[in-house]
């Protein structure tokens, strides 16, 4: 892409108009926020946007994943504490579920996201899709979910498949 225009217009295109201005729209006011922030210390903001983790757990060994050489006991996210947490974040506009494990891992998936949405909150989801259903997919389009990364780290089945080790390439 050769310019800002160009990555605009892919956005358009790929995105669509409603939540390409969402995301700019909150990608800016956060930027604001920070820079009042700093001019203005004594001034408390609370976090419009945030990323966690849904689960350490996954169903891949992807070769560059810190999960290959992981120590730690997997652990999931619990409503409970989600809830606990967005109580705390009055001002949270926009959650994304990402980091090292697969959120649909999660046995609390879909409450997780449930709750975010009734709160008016815009949710992203990384995903490497290895799980991913007609029912799961759904579900998903159901509950409202703005965005969803795919994880694709290969061209070709060979590629894909000896980098995220356990996956499929047809399937996803």
């Amino acid at each position: 892409m050769n310019s800002h225009w160009d990555l605009l217009r892919y956005k358009l295109r790929h995105v669509g108009l409603r939540n390409t201005l969402r995301v700019a729209y909150l990608d800016l006011s956060e930027h604001l926020l920070y820079k009042m922030a700093k001019r203005f210390p004594s001034v408390s903001i609370s976090p419009r946007s945030i990323q966690i983790e849904c689960t350490t757990r996954c169903n891949l060994k992807c070769e560059f994943c810190e999960l290959s050489y992981w120590t730690e006991k997997p652990s999931d996210l619990k409503l409970a504490n989600m809830e606990k947490m967005v109580a705390h974040l009055p001002n949270l506009k926009r959650l994304d579920l990402t980091g090292i494990g697969e959120s649909l891992m999660n046995r609390e998936f879909f409450k997780i996201v449930e709750f975010l949405k009734s709160r008016g909150v815009y949710v992203t989801l990384n995903d490497n899709f290895t799980l991913m259903t007609e029912s799961v997919a759904r579900r998903i389009v159901e509950l409202g979910v703005d965005q969803i990364f795919l994880s694709l780290d290969g061209a070709t089945k060979e590629t894909y498949e000896k980098i995220r080790a356990g996956a499929n390439f047809e399937k996803v």
